[in-house]
């Protein structure tokens, strides 16, 4: 059963902290819808709490195009698109886990490029929050055992 924020949030509301709440309680994604959200909620706040940017999620998140995928799923094809960027200029051998070391340091000489990805990540997702809670709203029926 829903609480009074999870029934304010599938009632219309696009309040953070219901969000932040929801993605809390969803430790161990069930179904797709889950893991969507949680994907998109984990690569925002990495990449608005980390210094380094989007060279983070390059070398210490998920793959990604898994992170693109999600964010294409929500409706957030300009992030996708970025993300898909990033990836055109890394090369696959590069992103292989036996050469993170390798990784690190063409990331770090390419940095003013990774920043200004960054900053189109962060300026694309202004409307990350309404977004999300629509999304959340949309596949209400996966996300009701959370709630």
């Amino acid at each position: 059963m829903a609480t009074d924020g999870m029934t304010s949030l599938f009632a219309g509301s696009d309040d953070e902290a219901i969000l932040y709440a929801l993605h809390r309680r969803i430790q161990s994604p069930r179904n797709d819808a889950e893991r969507t959200f949680r994907r998109v909620w984990d690569a925002v706040d990495l990449l608005h709490s980390e210094t380094d940017g989007i060279e983070m999620l390059v070398v210490d998140g998920e793959p990604l195009e898994d992170y693109a995928a999600a964010f294409d799923k929500i409706g957030m094809s300009q992030v996708a698109a970025i993300l898909s960027r990033v990836l055109g200029l890394i090369s696959a051998d590069l992103r292989q886990p036996q050469n993170k070391q390798a990784l690190v340091v063409f990331l770090a000489r390419h940095r003013e490029l990774f920043t200004r990805f960054t900053c189109d990540f962060c300026a694309a997702c202004l409307a990350f929050v309404p977004i999300a809670a629509r999304y959340v709203r949309e596949h209400r029926d996966d996300f009701c055992e959370d709630a």
